[in-house]
């Protein structure tokens, strides 16, 4: 099994896409738990320090997370549990992907991304919308919606873009998100918008 753990790291990119990132924190946290407790101990502190140390960027410490991942014998890194029920195929190609040094780690993002869309709707992976979307006022919770259903390149972009039009009244429905630019109850929606290192920390 080759590189599959860090499949698990894209999938939770690509669930971050889809559910925003006022639901991502428990999301983020859990699953970064789940991985460590597969790593075997001797890794599990270095996994631990990376992920804690806030004064590396996101993409050091996927970097860093990686390197440290790829130092395991392929028969211990275990596989995510959303490949399981894929086609033979599929999990080849996600191999092949993630062994692709030539890539970046945002282009074998992207990638992946563009490997879920091929699979039929049945095998790819899907996330619920966060509970406060369902309370928005139309047009905004159906133009909410639609960019949900189409996560990729640009997904939070185009949400920061349709939160900006919203009124007061509006984004005053929304969780308080400060580091991601996206301030509702408690905050002054005024402030400048902080510039996201990513979807979830490492």
């Amino acid at each position: 099994m080759q590189k599959l753990l860090l499949a698990t790291v894209a999938l939770i990119g690509l669930a971050t896409c889809q559910m925003g990132p006022w639901q991502v924190d428990s999301t983020k946290e859990a699953e970064f738990e789940r991985m460590l407790s597969q790593l075997p101990p001797q890794l599990q502190a270095q996994a631990q320090a990376i992920h804690s140390n806030q004064a590396l960027s996101f993409e050091q410490k996927h970097e860093q997370m990686h390197a440290l991942i790829e130092t395991l014998p392929a028969d211990q890194r275990p596989m995510p549990p959303f490949m399981r029920n894929l086609p033979p195929s599929v999990q080849q190609q996600m191999r092949e992907l993630w062994s692709n040094k030539a890539l970046t780690w945002q282009q074998r993002r992207q990638q992946m991304h563009q490997l879920f869309q091929s699979l039929p709707e049945s095998m790819r992976p899907h996330f619920p919308l966060p509970p406060f979307v369902n309370q928005l006022p139309e047009p905004y919770k159906s133009q909410w919606m639609a960019i949900h259903n189409q996560p990729g390149p640009g997904h939070f972009q185009k949400i920061r873009n349709l939160i900006a039009t919203m009124p007061d009244s509006v984004k005053a429905q929304l969780p308080m998100q400060g580091r991601w630019g996206m301030m509702g109850k408690g905050r002054m929606w005024g402030q400048q918008q902080q510039q996201s290192q990513g979807q979830f920390r490492f």
